[in-house]
């Protein structure tokens, strides 16, 4: 199987849920028998490859693109995906063979709730990503505790437990990675539970993704937030709480 996506958050999520299903993952040049194809973000598909017409092709689209999948079809997709992936979705297209035609159900589409609210803290030093990531937490009903430095991030970890850490990286008195690292230390010292951290970052390069992992990060975002790309990330992290939801 080979996925084919500009976003690489949603290429490694989608890759540990189709290891976890018994899949593999192989590049599209070794002829997999099934491509998995993100047509983006936004309501109009934007494709980063057209469908082989010899590989079983699936396109992964947002809700608001579902009235493009006669057009997908007709140009030699096999089936569909709606974001975010859900497991029980993804196993039915890649082993069940589900058609393109298939009608989505009322329980695919409508606003998943959450079993679980998470308790979350946000550190982030741009007011506008701020709101717009705040929102996005509490509208799949999340509690979330913001601050606007690294070292307030460590101070409020300190105090408090939380479920998830979202840190920005560039942020004043202590970037998010040095942040990271005390946390983790803060933590270990005071035997408290390891929390989750993922990093929220302009810079997807890989020497960025190095350093988030070297800090014992989870993951990382890229900034603007994608909804996709949370509830892809909170599926990975809590997957027995129901937290990868999509928003009202």
């Amino acid at each position: 199987m080979a996925l084919i996506s500009r976003s690489p958050i949603l290429r490694e999520s989608l890759a540990t849920q189709i290891r976890h299903a018994g899949g593999a993952i192989v590049q599209p040049r070794e002829r997999p028998d099934t491509i998995l194809i993100d047509a983006g973000a936004d309501d109009i598909p934007d494709l980063p490859a057209k469908p082989d017409p010899r590989i079983r092709s699936i396109v992964l689209v947002t809700p608001g693109a579902r009235g493009w999948l006669p057009e997908l079809k007709a140009m030699g997709f096999a089936s569909y995906l709606v974001k975010p992936v859900r497991a029980s979705s993804l196993g039915s297209r890649l082993f069940e063979d589900a058609p393109i035609e298939e009608t989505s159900t009322a329980r695919d589409l409508a606003p998943a709730k959450t079993d679980h609210a998470l308790k979350i803290l946000l550190a982030e030093d741009n007011p506008i990503n701020s709101m717009l990531t705040r929102e996005l937490l509490r509208r799949r009903g999340h509690r979330v505790l913001e601050v606007t430095s690294g070292l307030d991030a460590v101070a409020a970890a300190a105090a408090e437990d939380f479920d998830l850490v979202l840190t920005d990286i560039h942020m004043p008195e202590l970037d998010g990675v040095e942040a990271a690292l005390r946390i983790r230390e803060d933590a270990q010292k005071a035997g408290r539970a390891r929390v989750p951290i993922v990093a929220l970052t302009a810079d997807a390069m890989e020497t960025g993704k190095r350093a988030c992992q070297d800090a014992g990060m989870d993951g990382f975002l890229t900034k603007p937030v994608d909804p996709a790309e949370l509830d892809m990330i909170l599926g990975i992290l809590f997957p027995a709480s129901g937290a990868a939801t999509r928003a009202a």
